[in-house]
């Protein structure tokens, strides 16, 4: 009896050393690291293409151009009034400008207004859908589009939620406004009608991306990060980051976030994460370039660039 319980326990030992040993080992977790492209008084927004980084600085009122690679500024152009979005497009820059009630295209190479588009009160976001550049109003609560060959501005999308900052995706348009909702707009809906659906998401929603097969909104006031099925439209999973979230953007294969109390980047989806990161500065508003991911921040205004690198 002795013989065999020892031989049961042997047995039970080697069971548990084969199930430990084949475990596959746990993930590494990645850090980003920083490189300061440029510096500006206020980052307020970037953009960037064919080779070029570009950045509004809404301190001054101008639309920067530089060169990544050395920090040098390559010219600039004073605008209207307060630039606070900016989409590259082709060969032009569109910009946002918040006090003239204006988007501005601008000729990406020379630096040239080519037009001030008068548009609905307190643009505040751009997107691209459908070859058309839709512009989110803050302050006349609405979404508009702007056809990019002529200039010309349709008629205007009431938002009941409100119309802060706004992505493209899925064919369609995701609005976070001044109510804690998304809105999901379908410009192409019945008989040319837009289709508008409201989405709880969290409390204070501001910043807004699509990517990775979902829609994700970074609820301010909440500290969490929503992310909605665009399909169902039902928030599918709640991250509960604390904080202050403020924007989001895809890059990589990864949901990157913005926090603008604590000053940091960080991603959450997929885990493991990479970060968080201190950014020394608050972050305004963040872009994919390739697998990097560029910050435009103030106090101190700087563009900077974050990479992935991966942990020991």
């Amino acid at each position: 009896m002795v013989v065999l319980g020892l031989a049961v326990v042997a047995a039970v030992l080697v069971v548990v050393f084969v199930s430990t040993s084949s475990k596959p080992p746990p993930a590494t977790r990645a850090t980003a690291v920083l490189h300061t492209l440029f510096k500006l008084p206020s980052a307020s927004a970037v953009a960037e293409g064919d080779g070029a980084g570009f950045a509004t600085d809404d301190l001054r009122s101008l639309l920067v151009s530089f060169d990544p690679s050395t920090g040098h500024q390559r010219g600039s152009v004073h605008l209207m009034g307060r630039p606070v979005a900016l989409l590259l497009l082709g060969r032009d820059l569109w910009v946002a400008d918040m006090v003239s009630d204006t988007v501005q295209e601008v000729d990406a190479r020379s630096l040239k207004v080519v037009r001030s588009v008068a548009v609905p009160a307190g643009p505040s976001g751009l997107a691209v859908l459908g070859g058309q550049i839709w512009v989110s109003s803050l302050t006349a609560g609405s979404v508009s589009p702007i056809d990019p060959a002529n200039g010309h501005v349709g008629s205007a999308v009431p938002v009941p939620g409100g119309a802060v900052r706004i992505a493209a995706g899925f064919g369609a348009l995701w609005l976070t406004g001044t109510t804690d909702q998304l809105t999901e707009v379908q410009p192409g809906g019945a008989e040319g009608i837009p289709l508008l659906h409201a989405i709880s998401t969290g409390t204070g929603p501001i910043g807004v991306t699509t990517g990775l097969g979902s829609v994700w909104v970074a609820n301010a006031a909440g500290g969490t990060v929503a992310r909605v099925d665009p399909a169902t439209r039902r928030v599918i999973h709640t991250y509960r980051t604390g904080g202050d979230p403020l924007a989001l953007a895809v890059s990589g294969g990864r949901l990157w976030l913005a926090d603008g109390s604590a000053e940091r980047l960080r991603t959450l989806f997929p885990a493991p994460g990479v970060g968080p990161v201190e950014l020394a500065s608050s972050p305004r508003a963040l872009l994919a370039v390739g697998s990097q991911m560029w910050i435009a921040t103030a106090n101190p205004g700087r563009v900077v660039e974050a990479t992935v690198s991966r942990g020991p």
